[in-house]
């Protein structure tokens, strides 16, 4: 058995598959916080299917409550490394918020194994 590659419409399925199926696992504040960095970003497709998440949700009555803050989270985007975030957003369908948190998670472990 061989290698399998994927077809550019396939990845790409695959990619908003992946990148939605995280996105629909953040509360609601998070995915308002990845919404308003994609738009500052210049990014208004993929900040449409955010927006469009909150406003199903909001049509169904269903919100996941808790989170970071939207004001930490376009904090903690300020002090990331941007474009690595954005490599992992793209690369491995994260979310904006996850790749941040896995960042600054990994971090952390690399400045605890210099001590």
């Amino acid at each position: 058995m061989g290698i399998v590659t994927l077809h550019p419409t396939q990845r790409i399925k695959a990619w908003r598959t992946a990148y939605l199926h995280g996105l629909d696992e953040l509360p609601n504040s998070e995915i308002a916080a990845e919404v308003q960095i994609l738009q500052h970003l210049g990014t208004p497709a993929m900040a449409q299917m955010g927006a469009q998440l909150l406003a199903d949700r909001a049509r169904d009555a269903f919100e996941i409550e808790g989170g970071a803050r939207t004001s930490d989270l376009i904090a903690l985007w300020k002090h990331s490394d941007q474009l690595k975030a954005l490599e992992l957003v793209q690369e491995q369908g994260l979310t904006l918020v996850a790749a941040m948190r896995l960042l600054h998670a990994m971090s952390h472990n690399d400045a605890g194994t210099r001590s």
